[in-house]
């Protein structure tokens, strides 16, 4: 195994920046997600790490050796990509022999890593198969179990899942996360899903316009999101925004948003005092809205909209006033589409961010997630 450190490195094709001085180190044997909208840099990113794209500048460390001029075939890595990639012609344990073969390792010792594959994948009684006879899933770890098999000190793994339905992502992510135990190897991965990200990974580095936003523990990255961006994208629904402008009253600082105003919660004063009378954007996760049974002294008056029924859980379309949130609560609550209902927003969960640069007001505290 190894590490992989990135310093500042860059990728431009002609006048366009895909990558912009990208800084990452994953730890030996971490598992570290990159995620990011479509057209991030995430995929140019990996592909550089691999040796698939020229780096425009900055350097790729794998261990201690700097490998910007090495060869993709003598960094030592495996790729596994969205298509798969297998033989149509070869039969699975061919495709996973491929690269052995390659190498010129003897007979005996092809064989034991090539049963070792099999085993670790699942694969044994599909040894014989053509890849046009597998599902997806199956598919998908003949891919895998052909990058282990060269025992690499980095996998790198572009979007692996994206071709396969619920179910098999899923079921591949929970083989996936088993997989990193068992075998303890280096991995980045790349992906535009959240909940890959968040339910794999050690660390997720979240990416946008070939920047890096943020890089955090999922709960780091969810709890304490650094600017409006990773706010938004992380979270299913999205992170509540609305525009407000703190205000100073004898009642002390409340958060006027015109339709509705709130208290300060708990963010230290001295952080909002620069930015009174002047916009920022407050964030409220759908969770922290609590729906009441009866109106209350610091409740607000929502009116649902829709009720959208997810199994366990119901997320409520509601106006306050003329603005627009999502809530989550636990289905068999009986709200209806039309129904006007008292809501809290949970004062501990106040999110407040920089009306021009989307930076967090919060991102100087140390506070616990």
């Amino acid at each position: 195994m190894a590490s992989v450190k990135l310093e500042g490195i860059g990728k431009s094709y002609g006048d366009q920046e895909v990558v912009s001085d990208l800084d990452l180190e994953i730890a030996d044997g971490e598992f570290v997600c990159l995620v990011g909208p479509s057209g991030c840099g995430k995929s140019t990113t990996l592909r550089m790490v691999a040796g698939l794209e020229e780096i425009t500048r900055g350097d790729v460390y794998i261990g201690d050796r700097r490998v910007n001029l090495v060869a993709p075939r003598d960094r030592n890595v495996a790729m596994v990509f969205q298509s798969y990639a297998l033989f149509p012609h070869m039969t699975v344990e061919a495709n996973i022999a491929f690269g052995l073969k390659i190498r010129k390792l003897p007979e005996e010792e092809r064989r034991r890593k090539i049963q070792w594959s099999l085993e670790l994948m699942g694969l044994e009684s599909l040894a014989g198969r053509m890849p046009r006879e597998l599902s997806g899933g199956e598919r998908q770890r003949v891919a895998l179990g052909r990058a282990l098999v060269l025992e690499p000190e980095v996998l790198l793994l572009d979007e692996p899942l994206s071709n396969l339905d619920a179910g098999l992502r899923s079921d591949m992510r929970t083989a996936l996360k088993k997989l990193h135990l068992e075998v303890q190897r280096t991995i980045l991965y790349v992906t535009h899903d959240q909940v890959e990200a968040m339910t794999l990974s050690d660390r997720v580095a979240v990416m946008s316009r070939g920047r890096l936003m943020q890089v955090g523990t999922p709960r780091e990255v969810y709890r304490r999101p650094r600017n409006l961006f990773v706010a938004t994208f992380i979270g299913n629904p999205s992170m509540n925004t609305v525009q407000v402008r703190p205000r100073d009253t004898k009642d002390g600082i409340v958060l006027d948003a015109g339709d509705f105003q709130l208290p300060l919660g708990e963010v230290p004063a001295g952080l909002v005092l620069p930015y009174l009378n002047q916009p920022v954007i407050l964030g409220m996760r759908p969770e922290k809205i609590q729906v009441l049974e009866k109106p209350a002294d610091d409740s607000l008056r929502a009116f649902v909209n829709v009720v959208e029924p997810l199994g366990a859980e119901n997320i409520l379309d509601v106006n306050v006033g003329d603005t627009n949130f999502k809530i989550k609560v636990a289905a068999g609550s009986g709200i209806k589409p039309g129904q006007p209902i008292p809501v809290r927003f949970d004062r501990e969960s106040q999110h407040l961010f920089d009306h021009e640069t989307g930076t967090s007001l919060l991102d100087s505290l140390q506070r616990p997630v």
